[in-house]
């Protein structure tokens, strides 16, 4: 079955398998929730229905829901949290601090509602899980999971909480244990997911940013943007090299201030016609007077 995942996901998603994108988590969902499941019930059902000769359906769909539920339950989490653990050192120091307060918290929460015998409440668990994704994203939401996934196991295993005091049989706390685990990781991944990607956006936008003035400190020619009114919002050193001039004293200040000053009206009119303008470029001739005069 292992096999089989792998393969598929190797397949998919190439030699470097990662669950932390929507895509690749689907590949995931439906390789270990699907495929794998159904084929492992498959042989299993055979064998165990080899003595009697007739194929058990139930034996099988038994197998492949409780084996996907597992497989979609803590593989993810324990992917995801491997690979946030190998960066944690990248993280800043207050990401460290926010981050194991969460973890404690959420810890005291989680052995508070399975040590308690009164109340068969589940839901105070589920904010835990998505403070974890909104404050720590992926790794915050897989490692609130996990730590769900070891406190409620075990409280069960020793007939405490509120999944042992649903009063049925072993096999349905099994899945009502299942099926709460793969609630709470299905309500956080998304958020999780939708965060790592603004993240990732907001990375390649500031590398966009850097090698953009890089290129455009390289050339000796004054490359400039302003807003509306006229006033800089970027100049490239090209500009303290000819005015000299420091960037930091002319962002903000009005293109006109550097004019000429027998042409500042002019200036002021033309900046007018290109904000009226609706072609794409012109071309235009402004007499700018350097800093020393």
């Amino acid at each position: 079955e292992v096999t089989l995942i792998f393969l598929l996901l190797r397949r998919w998603q190439g030699a470097e398998a990662n669950l932390a994108t929507t895509e690749n988590l689907r590949h995931f969902v439906v390789a270990a929730g699907l495929i794998g499941p159904i084929v492992s019930g498959l042989v299993a059902t055979a064998v165990l229905s080899f003595e009697s000769g007739n194929f058990n359906l139930a034996i099988w769909l038994q197998w492949a829901a409780s084996d996907s539920l597992g497989l979609l339950i803590l593989t993810p989490p324990l992917f995801i949290a491997y690979n946030g653990w190998r960066r944690a050192f990248s993280y800043p120091q207050r990401f460290y601090w926010e981050f194991l307060a969460i973890m404690g918290c959420g810890t005291l929460l989680t052995l508070t509602v399975f040590t308690q015998v009164h109340f068969g409440l589940l839901f105070p668990i589920t904010p835990f899980v998505i403070l974890a994704a909104f404050r720590a994203e992926l790794l915050g939401t897989s490692l609130s999971v996990l730590i769900i996934a070891v406190i409620s196991s075990i409280a069960t295993s020793y007939q405490i909480g509120p999944i042992w005091q649903a009063g049925v049989s072993d096999a349905d706390r099994l899945l009502i244990l299942q099926l709460f685990l793969l609630t709470n990781f299905a309500m956080a991944m998304p958020v999780a997911l939708t965060l790592a990607a603004r993240d990732k956006l907001r990375a390649e936008y500031a590398q966009a940013r850097i090698n953009m003035a890089s290129v455009l400190d390289s050339i000796n020619n004054i490359a400039f943007r302003t807003d509306i009114n006229g006033n800089f919002v970027y100049l490239n050193k090209a500009w303290e090299n000819h005015m000299l001039v420091s960037i930091e004293k002319t962002i903000g200040r009005s293109m006109a201030s550097f004019a000429v000053p027998t042409e500042k009206r002019a200036v002021i009119q033309k900046l007018a016609d290109l904000t009226d303008e609706t072609e794409s470029g012109r071309t235009s001739e402004l007499r700018f007077l350097r800093h020393d005069g």
